[in-house]
């Protein structure tokens, strides 16, 4: 199968869009599928055996690490028609992707659309939930031109047909064992995660520093005469505020992991944070 994905994000960026992106065009180079990507921007032009095409863009001063994109449909149907892709997949569509929409259907060529970010929910963590239902209707108008729709598990499916989204299917994620694994503990890593006092109970954030993600109630617990230690894994918009607002508190701030340090800092500590909204 010949597959044209367009994504609103890509690397060198790292969320869980660019995550989950990796691992599938991994699998479908295993797979003898051939695919594409049409991205904003992008630091690399190639990844696995999927060749990445990026547009002039421009990075979108809110939030570091997006760019925002507006290349002509005509440009982009000539790209769609030199590869002939059997379908597109718009990952996470929001501004980028409506052109490979807008290509796909004067084309003829059958769109997949995946829905991965609660903005109307993140609009109402942030104050912002008079915005909620403008941002559910955007989302509807799109989603419904394509001819299958994506959720990445039961709850967000339901949501979406709540909110007259059609045709939606749950694409779920699966976890690599091999990688993720108990085994991959370490004293080493449990040391550092835990600020060398290894013999307490270690609680550990992995994800995104920002605002929408609400870690900072996780001070909370300190509060709680448990003696725990954190771990916050990751970077963002929010790292320095929330290194101010953790300070003096037995937490460390790891920075981005990938790789083995990942797969270790999972197994060893004791107990995940999920990120937060109310």
């Amino acid at each position: 199968m010949r597959i044209a994905y367009f994504t609103e994000v890509f690397l060198p960026k790292i969320d869980g869009v660019v995550n989950t992106l990796l691992r599938l065009f991994d699998y479908l180079e295993k797979s003898d599928h051939e695919s594409i990507l049409f991205a904003p921007h992008s630091s690399v032009d190639t990844i696995s055996s999927t060749k990445v095409v990026t547009f002039a863009s421009m990075p979108l001063i809110i939030y570091p690490g997006y760019y925002v994109s507006f290349p002509s449909i005509k440009k982009i149907k000539e790209l769609l028609e030199e590869f002939q892709p059997d379908v597109v997949h718009l990952i996470n569509p929001v501004n980028f992707d409506i052109r490979g929409l807008n290509a796909a259907k004067q084309l003829g060529i059958p769109v997949v659309a995946s829905y991965q970010t609660d903005f109307p929910g993140y609009a109402s963590t942030l104050g912002l939930k008079f915005l909620e239902d403008p941002i559910w209707r955007y989302f509807r108008k799109i989603h419904n031109r394509a001819e299958l729709n994506l959720a990445p598990s039961n709850p967000t499916r339901n949501q979406m047909i709540e909110r007259g989204i059609d045709r939606v299917r749950v694409w779920r994620r699966g976890i690599d064992t091999n990688k993720f694994s108990p085994h991959k503990k370490t004293q080493e890593m449990r040391n550092r995660l835990s600020g060398g006092e290894p013999d307490k109970p270690l609680l550990i954030y992995v994800g995104r520093l920002s605002p929408e993600k609400r870690v900072e109630w996780l001070k909370a617990l300190f509060g709680a005469e448990l003696d725990i230690r954190l771990a916050l894994v990751g970077d963002g918009p929010s790292r320095q505020l929330l290194e101010l607002q953790f300070a003096n508190t037995p937490s460390v701030f790891t920075g981005f992991l990938q790789g083995e340090d990942l797969y270790q800092a999972y197994a060893s500590a004791d107990i995940f944070c999920v990120s937060f909204q109310e």
